[in-house]
């Protein structure tokens, strides 16, 4: 693995919060909060980069400066792990990369340092097509003004977020061809808590269950909660609460409860958190509280891993696909962004695996209950209720599956599906043109022209609903073509044509159901 360092030393131990709610983080793993310190929980996001199919940071360091010019470390030296990001699939979505107390003062400056690991890019003449791509890391470093700053109170609980700009990150030549040259870029800022969402919405944060708590919580309104592990074993664990509220899914054990049922919500019954295996593969959209709670707007249990065994969870996209005959996926080239809950001798962050799709491969979409129980439906994600078909699989698709790998070098490492999950993403493109536009000014569809050269050449049409968030613009009819958008959803490859919001969208068509579309300044 080819590997730059940045000049500063490596991190300090990303901090296990344990406890009620996992509210009660200090500095060290015991012991209760200082009165003259506060919790800082730490985020970060990405503006994209067309075409950079992965890189991955480890977070070397994060210093803050206070109004009196004094500084303080929330990772730095005498570390014991530091947080392995892939950055790419960060866009518009935030990772918790850290969860620190510090002195209750006014912070007005952060500092974030990292290390390179690898930069991966699409590359059609090379078989996968993915190339590991030379690259110099000539800044590797974010020193940015807290805008606005971070006023930390003691006893209370406070965030910082970092948004690198990959797009300008990344050095070109007079074409726009990326050169490899790499001068990181990014603001930082504090957040404050807001109403339902908190500090940070967290809408695909990945991970594995470590523990479970299937009872209510004295005190709250959890009905259980599970100690959730991020970032493959190197950033925070933190319990995810579970209120009556909680969308949740857990296919292994055929319970679920909460999808969007009509009605008042409905409480948790005793009994059902019990069936939560350790070890299993979870999504999770959740918020961080003003108390530190990690509280799930949404839960995803998916198959349970295996390391005895060699069996893993891979996620990121399809690369390329293999047919049948008769038209149907037999096998695909994945991406590995991510390995969870570890990666093992055969398998790596930065690699990729050759998936074989079986008979008795199941499929499912991310948030929504493979079988759903009478009385459910799914929730809001899918709104067009598009149907996730093993044949339909298709380059570009963000996948987690889950199987065995067996190594074989030369050769790729070969993985015998048990489970593929589409995925939540976000695809940066052009706005083409208006299909169709109800009255509400979000209900329509639009022709999207696809940025990375993933997809192929398919074609593209997001469809938007009632619900869809835009940001930057109040609706459809302020789309522009110059601009670029970054539209995060469900990306659905539809061999025959489908009508959806009355367009009628061709066969052959890329659709993208839309949870957010943002045009970009």
């Amino acid at each position: 693995m080819r590997k730059v360092r940045a000049s500063l030393a490596v991190s300090i131990a990303a901090l296990l919060i344990t406890g009620c709610g996992g509210s009660s983080s200090t500095s060290s793993t015991t012991g209760t909060l200082p009165v003259t310190q506060g919790t800082i929980y730490t985020f970060l996001r990405d503006t994209p980069a067309c075409g950079v199919l992965g890189l991955h940071l480890l977070i070397s360091q994060i210093t803050l400066t206070d109004a009196a010019g004094g500084t303080a470390n929330l990772i730095g030296v005498n570390a014991v792990s530091i947080p392995n990001v892939e950055l790419t699939s960060l866009q518009d979505s935030a990772a918790l990369i850290n969860v620190s107390s510090l002195g209750a003062r006014t912070w007005v400056k952060a500092v974030l340092s990292v290390d390179v690991t690898q930069m991966a890019v699409y590359d059609p003449s090379q078989n996968p097509p993915i190339q590991a791509f030379p690259f110099q890391l000539k800044s590797a470093t974010i020193s940015a003004p807290l805008v606005p700053p971070l006023v930390l109170q003691a006893g209370k609980v406070n965030a910082i977020e970092f948004d690198i700009d990959l797009s300008h990150a990344l050095e070109t030549d007079a074409s726009g061809n990326i050169t490899g040259g790499i001068n990181l870029l990014g603001t930082a800022k504090a957040l404050t808590a807001s109403g339902s969402q908190g500090f940070e919405e967290m809408d695909d944060a990945r991970g594995f269950v470590r523990s479970v708590t299937s009872q209510p919580i004295s005190g709250t309104a959890f009905q259980g909660s599970f100690l959730f592990q991020t970032l493959s074993g190197t950033g925070p664990a933190m319990n995810v609460d579970l209120t009556n509220s909680t969308d949740y899914f857990d296919g292994a054990s055929a319970v679920a409860f909460n999808a969007n049922p009509p009605g008042t919500p409905q409480p948790i019954q005793a009994g059902e958190l019990s069936k939560l295996l350790t070890d299993s593969y979870a999504e999770v959209d959740a918020h961080v509280d003003a108390q530190g709670n990690l509280v799930a707007n949404s839960v995803q249990i998916g198959d349970q891993a295996d390391l005895s065994t060699n069996k893993l969870v891979y996620v990121g996209p399809i690369l390329s696909v293999v047919r049948d005959a008769s038209g149907n996926v037999t096998q695909f080239v994945q991406e590995t962004r991510d390995v969870e809950p570890s990666t093992l001798a055969g398998v790596t962050t930065d690699g990729t695996v050759r998936v074989y799709v079986t008979p008795s491969t199941s499929s499912y979409i991310i948030f929504n209950p493979p079988n759903p129980p009478p009385g459910l439906i799914p929730p809001e994600l899918n709104f067009p209720g598009l149907t996730f078909a093993l044949q339909n699989l298709a380059p570009g698709e963000e996948v987690a599956t889950s199987g065995v790998f067996t190594a074989n070098p030369p050769a790729l490492t070969a993985v015998t599906a048990n489970e593929i999950a589409l995925r939540l993403q976000t695809i940066e493109g052009q706005f083409g043109s208006l299909i169709t536009a109800e009255s509400d000014d979000r209900t329509g569809a639009f022709n999207f022209t696809l940025c990375s050269p993933v997809f192929g050449t398919v074609p593209a049409v997001v469809v938007t609903g009632g619900n869809t968030n835009f940001l930057n613009v109040s609706g459809l009819s302020q789309l522009a073509p110059q601009p670029q958008l970054l539209v995060r959803g469900l990306a659905f490859y539809e061999p025959q044509s489908v009508t959806l919001n009355g367009a009628v969208i061709p066969a052959g068509t890329l659709v993208i159901v839309a949870k957010q579309v943002h045009q970009l300044l």
